[in-house]
């Protein structure tokens, strides 16, 4: 939760872009039970239809995306100015991209594949205190009533 002097404000909204369906799941099941409000999705496009809708505190991409689309989806979001933490998931194949991507400021911060719970948040926190220097917790309590958005279409 934020926190704001005695003011208690929404959870951080973390949207996770990744076409793997179970590790899209699981990543979304991780930062939900530690209180963040995940958005998740397969696609740019519905990513981008998100991100219309909903105030994105950070961006959890796939650097794998077809057609380097993950990429786009970040370079868009940089370009349009929105105060949002990009975190690249990435393998040990695309770190050269994913470094080159952080040396140019598309990209805050990396995640490796095979994804470990501990970088994952840790990493997310990270990133979130960077954007959000005056909240007063960088990884909000436990929450087991926070809901996760999963707008993937199967198929």
């Amino acid at each position: 939760l934020r926190v704001a002097k005695d003011k208690v404000m929404e959870a951080y909204c973390v949207l996770v872009v990744d076409e793997d369906d179970v590790l899209r799941r699981v990543m979304t099941g991780i930062l939900q039970t530690e209180g963040y409000r995940v958005l998740a999705t397969r696609s740019v496009r519905e990513a981008q239809d998100l991100m219309d809708v909903f105030q994105v505190d950070a961006l959890l991409v796939d650097c794998a995306l077809p057609r380097r689309q993950g990429l786009a989806l970040l370079l868009d979001s940089k370009i349009q100015g929105n105060p949002v933490a990009r975190v690249l998931l990435t393998d040990s194949e695309q770190v050269p991209e994913a470094v080159q991507a952080m040396g140019t400021g598309l990209v805050h911060g990396l995640v490796l594949k095979p994804v470990l719970i501990k970088d994952l948040l840790d990493t997310v926190a990270r990133m979130l205190g960077q954007f959000h220097p005056g909240d007063e917790l960088l990884r909000p309590r436990r929450a087991s009533a926070m809901q996760v958005y999963d707008v993937s279409r199967a198929g």
